[in-house]
């Protein structure tokens, strides 16, 4: 993403809060609205919908880092 659609600390932590506190999933394009700007909106979404960047990012050690901070399972 270049430098106008970069995410803040303080968006991906309210993202993430919200995200955190929300039970039905449909919800995350309201998150989505409620948190970026359009371009934003645009480039997460182009993101994700690239099948080859989406793998990558999710192979990488920071998405496993992330994943056994946040995804409720301990490392064993």
């Amino acid at each position: 993403m270049d430098n106008e659609t970069k995410l803040s600390h303080e968006q991906i932590n309210s993202i993430k809060d919200a995200l955190a506190d929300e039970k039905n999933p449909d919800n995350v394009e309201q998150i989505m609205e409620k948190h970026l700007n359009e371009k934003q909106r645009q480039a997460v979404k182009s993101f994700l919908s690239d099948e080859k960047k989406l793998k990558a990012l999710l192979n990488s050690p920071f998405a496993k880092a992330f994943m056994e901070k946040y995804g409720g399972k301990t490392k064993e």
